[in-house]
């Protein structure tokens, strides 16, 4: 089964809000940045498990 378009448009806009976070993060403080990594990372393991089915 193969994700719809308008799926996978909401995970990469997702994955580019997440990055976007983590750079703002990152600049402001080493302990939301951490935070933020997690879910960034949360977001393309969850993106690539979606594709995989």
């Amino acid at each position: 089964m193969k994700i719809s378009h308008n799926t996978e448009f909401k995970l990469v806009f997702l994955q580019a809000a997440a990055r976007a976070l983590l750079v703002r993060d990152f600049e402001n403080s080493e302990k939301s940045s951490i935070e933020s990594k997690k879910s960034y990372f949360m977001l393309q393991l969850l993106t690539k498990s979606y594709k995989r089915i």
